[in-house]
C-alpha cells in the first residue's frame, strides 16, 4: 500500500485516533520536556472483559475467525513501535484459532517494553508506565500521574484527570486532530508520512509477534529502523 501511494500520489494515512486522546497527548507533552530523562523501559497492560462486537447485520464475532481476522489481539490492539527483536506468548483461552491473550516482549537499542494484551480479563482496564532515568509516568484510563527524583534524593510527584472517555468505542471527539493531521499531509504532499510509516512497523510487529509465538517465544530480529522509515525507496 505504501509502494502504491507513492506511485499514485496519493496520501496513505491511517486513522491512529487513540494518539489524539487528551491523556496521550499530555503524555506526550511530559516526554517532549524531557521531565523523566531517556525511558529505559515500558510496560503496557490493556484489559478487556470481550472481544469488541461486529455489526449485527453481517457477523458479529467475525474478530473471532481467523478467516476474516487473520489475527485476533496482537493485530487489533497494534504494538506501533521499532524494537531490535520481539518476542510473544499467546493463548487462546475460548478455543478459537485467533489468540485472545498476548504477552510480548520488546528489545530496543536503550530500552526494553513489555506489553500483556487480553479480552478474557475480569475488568476492563488501560494501564501503561514510561520509566526513565529520573522518574515514571503512569496512566491508568484516564488518570496520569508521574513521580520526578529530584536533587536532594526524594521525589516529587503529581495526578491529574484528563477525560478521555475510554469506553466510547466511536471516540468521536478524538478525530479532530486526525483531520488535522491528515489535512496537513495532503497539502505537504506527503504521500507516505510518519503516521503510515509507523503503520507499516505496526503491522511487522504484530507479525514477528505471531511468528515468535508459533515458535514458542523465540525471538524475531525486525528490520532496522532506518529500512521503516525510508520506504520511498520501494517504489
Amino acid at each position: 500500500m505504501a509502494s502504491a501511494a507513492i506511485r499514485a500520489q496519493s496520501v496513505l494515512f491511517p486513522v491512529h485516533s487513540y494518539m489524539h486522546a487528551p491523556v496521550i497527548c499530555a503524555v506526550r507533552g511530559l516526554l517532549s520536556h524531557n521531565l523523566i530523562g531517556p525511558v529505559r523501559m515500558a510496560t503496557i497492560d490493556t484489559r478487556w472483559t470481550e472481544r469488541a462486537r461486529g455489526a449485527a447485520q453481517w457477523y458479529r464475532d467475525w474478530r473471532r475467525e481467523p478467516r476474516y481476522a487473520g489475527a485476533g489481539i496482537l493485530a487489533f490492539e497494534g504494538l506501533v513501535c521499532y524494537p531490535s527483536t520481539v518476542s510473544a506468548w499467546t493463548r487462546s483461552v475460548r478455543g478459537r484459532a485467533v489468540e485472545d491473550n498476548a504477552t510480548c516482549t520488546m528489545v530496543f537499542p536503550h530500552g526494553i517494553a513489555r506489553a500483556h494484551l487480553s479480552r478474557n480479563a475480569g475488568f476492563r482496564r488501560a494501564v501503561y508506565a514510561l520509566h526513565g532515568d529520573r522518574g515514571v509516568i503512569r496512566v491508568e484510563d484516564d488518570e496520569l500521574e508521574v513521580v520526578v527524583r529530584v536533587a536532594d534524593g526524594g521525589t516529587r510527584s503529581w495526578k491529574s484527570s484528563l477525560p478521555s472517555n475510554p469506553q466510547d468505542t466511536r471516540h468521536g471527539p478524538w478525530f479532530e486532530g486526525v483531520l488535522r493531521t491528515f489535512t496537513h499531509a495532503v497539502e505537504r504532499r506527503d504521500f507516505v508520512g510518519k503516521e503510515a510509516k509507523d503503520a507499516v512497523m505496526g503491522i511487522r510487529v504484530a507479525a514477528a509477534a505471531l511468528s515468535s509465538a508459533r515458535r514458542g517465544g523465540t525471538p524475531i530480529v525486525l528490520p532496522s529502523p532506518q529500512d521503516a522509515i525510508l520506504l520511498e525507496r520501494c517504489a
